[in-house]
C-alpha cells in the first residue's frame, strides 16, 4: 500500500501539496485527489507540468471510498470555512465534523496508516488579548470564551477530537493552519483588496498598521505537510499530534507586508494592480470599528430574533475585521522545527516574489468569493 490520497485537492494548500509532490520521491506513487463537489483541477501555472504523477481524480461524497482505497497516507485538507456574521452551522457540521466522522471510519476500513487533517490556529487564538508567539495548546477549554469565530472553531475542534479517536490504529497530525497567501489563491485577505479596488477610486486605509496577523506562504505549508508525513513514515511512535505550521514570513501587519507592494511596485509593466492606490488618510479603528460593531449587533437582531433573511447576516464578523486590522496573531513554529526538522523551502523574498507575479495578474473574476464567506 503506497498510493497517497489528497481530499480537498481544489484548495490553495491542496494545489501546492501537489506541487510539492511533483518534486519529491513520492512522484512514483499513485496519487488520488479527491473533491467534494466540483471536480478536480489544477490552477496553478506549475501544476501544468505534473505528468510525472500519476493521478487518479474522484469527486462526490459517494467517491471518497474509492478516492482513500489503496492509499498509505491521507491529507484531509477538506473543509468549509465560514468567517460571516451569522455563520451557516449546518454546513460547518457537515463539511467539518460528519465527514471527517466518516473518513477516519473508512480510513480504518481500508487499513490507512497515517493520516494528516488540516485544522486552524483559531482554536487557540483569544480575540480579548493578544496571541504573541502561543506554542501548541490542545485544552481548546481556554479559549473556548475568548475564540473569534465560535462556530467554526467548534467544528473543527469536533474534528480534532474524532481524528485524535482514531489514534489507536491509525497515525495522525493534526496541522494547525492560519491564513494563507501564494500563487492559485482565490479567496483571501488580499483577494478581498483585489475585490475592493475594482469598486473603488482608492484602496481604504483602515487603522493605525500597529496590529499583525500572520500569513504563511502556501507552498511551505505544503512541504510542511509533507515533512510531517515523511516524520510519521521513520518515527511508528509518533501519533496523535498537534503541530501550528508557520514559515518566515515577517510578522506585520498586511498593508506593509503585502498590500503597499503590490498596488504601489509601478516598476513592473506586468502590475495590473499599480493604477489603484491606497488612501493616503487612514481611517480611525476606533472609529470605524465601533460603528461596524453596531451594525453587527443591528444584522445579527434582525437575523436571530426576528427572523428576518437580512443581507447583513453575509457581512464578516466584526471580530474577522479586528484581527485583521488591529489585533496581535502570531504563532510559534518550535514544535515544526524541532520535531519535524522543518526548515521552509522557499525564504520569504522568493515567497514573495512568486506571490506578487501572481495578484498582480488576478482578475476579479478568478475570485470566487470574499474570504470570510461560506467556502
Amino acid at each position: 500500500m503506497e498510493g497517497i490520497a489528497i481530499l480537498g485537492a481544489n484548495s490553495l494548500v491542496g494545489q501546492h501539496l501537489l506541487l510539492a509532490l511533483s518534486s519529491t520521491n513520492s512522484s512514483d506513487k499513485p496519487i488520488n485527489v479527491w473533491e467534494y463537489n466540483d471536480t478536480p483541477s489544477f490552477r496553478i501555472g506549475g501544476n501544468n507540468n505534473l505528468h510525472s504523477l500519476n493521478i487518479n481524480t474522484f469527486t462526490g461524497i459517494d467517491a471518497l471510498d474509492a478516492a482513500i482505497r489503496g492509499c498509505e497516507i491521507v491529507f484531509n485538507l477538506h473543509e468549509l470555512q465560514d468567517f460571516s456574521l451569522i455563520p451557516a452551522e449546518n454546513l460547518l457540521k457537515q463539511h467539518n465534523v460528519n465527514l471527517v466522522k466518516t473518513l477516519v471510519e473508512k480510513c480504518a476500513e481500508h487499513g490507512v496508516s497515517k493520516l494528516v487533517q488540516l485544522s486552524s490556529v483559531f482554536l487557540q487564538c483569544s480575540a480579548r488579548w493578544p496571541n504573541v508567539n502561543n506554542r501548541e495548546c490542545e485544552d481548546y477549554s481556554k479559549f473556548r470564551k475568548e475564540i473569534p469565530f465560535p462556530a467554526y472553531c467548534d467544528s473543527k475542534h469536533e474534528a480534532e477530537q474524532i481524528i485524535q479517536q482514531g489514534a489507536d490504529t491509525i497515525q495522525t497530525i493534526c496541522a494547525r493552519i492560519g491564513p494563507l497567501y501564494g500563487e492559485g489563491d482565490c479567496s483571501s485577505l488580499l483577494c478581498d483588496s483585489i475585490l475592493l479596488s475594482e469598486k473603488l477610486s482608492q484602496l481604504p486605509l483602515i487603522g493605525d498598521q500597529n496590529g499583525v496577523l500572520q500569513l504563511t506562504y502556501a507552498g511551505n505549508v505544503a512541504y510542511a505537510l509533507l515533512k510531517c508525513a515523511e516524520k510519521l513514515t521513520t518515527d511508528k511512535t509518533l501519533r496523535n499530534e498537534v503541530v501550528i505550521i508557520c514559515d518566515h514570513t515577517p510578522v506585520r501587519n498586511i498593508y506593509d507586508l503585502m498590500l503597499k507592494r503590490l498596488y504601489e511596485d509601478c516598476n513592473r509593466s506586468t502590475n495590473n494592480r499599480a493604477s489603484t492606490i491606497i488612501s493616503q488618510r487612514a481611517i480611525s479603528f476606533y472609529l470605524f470599528f465601533p460603528i461596524y460593531y453596531l451594525i453587527s449587533v443591528f444584522g445579527h437582531f434582525l437575523t436571530k430574533v426576528l427572523g428576518i433573511n437580512s443581507r447583513l447576516k453575509n457581512i464578516p464578523s466584526p471580530y474577522y475585521l479586528y484581527l485583521a486590522l488591529h489585533h496581535w496573531t502570531f504563532f510559534s513554529n518550535f514544535k515544526l522545527r524541532l520535531l519535524f526538522d522543518f526548515v521552509p523551502a522557499f525564504d520569504f523574498e522568493t515567497s514573495m516574489e512568486r506571490s506578487l507575479d501572481y495578484y498582480q495578474q488576478l482578475t476579479s473574476d478568478k475570485i470566487t468569493k470574499f474570504s470570510w464567506m461560506p467556502q
